[in-house]
């Protein structure tokens, strides 16, 4: 059986808090939140042998997209896999293996219009680069 393992890329990292991501599922199937609990990365998909955080959704492929933590921004970033379906935010298609950063509000979709896995990011960590100098306490959005 052929390994099916994404790249992990080089700036994957645990987050400094787990309270700082966190998605919900806005559909009745799969598991209801998906937390990074203090990994670096998930791999999602509907395959439970090959994805760590299975998706109830016959249009997810079995390895679907990661979702990963970057240890040198403090942001989540989401990869599609070159997944069947596709996955979207906000209704994008986003483009293969092309790391895009998930922002708290966005509605995600893994698979087909009809049927796919959704979620909502509920909490998402901005980035920490450029608010490093003049940042009081952080913005209270």
């Amino acid at each position: 059986k052929m390994s099916s393992n994404p790249h992990i890329p080089a700036w994957a990292g645990p987050l400094a808090s787990d309270d700082l991501f966190e998605m919900e599922n806005t559909r009745t199937d799969g598991p209801r939140a998906i937390k990074l609990g203090g990994k670096s990365h998930h791999i999602l998909g509907r395959s439970s042998t090959d994805a760590t955080i299975t998706l109830a959704s016959p249009t997810a492929s079995r390895v679907h997209a990661l979702l990963v933590a970057n240890k040198d921004d403090g942001v989540v970033y989401l990869i599609d896999l070159n997944s069947g379906h596709g996955t979207h935010i906000e209704g994008s298609k986003l483009p293969p293996n092309k790391p895009t950063a998930l922002k708290a509000g966005h509605e995600v979709r893994f698979g087909a219009l009809d049927g796919g896995a959704r979620y909502k990011v509920t909490q998402a960590p901005s980035s920490r680069k450029r608010s490093a100098e003049g940042d009081a306490g952080g913005d209270s959005k």
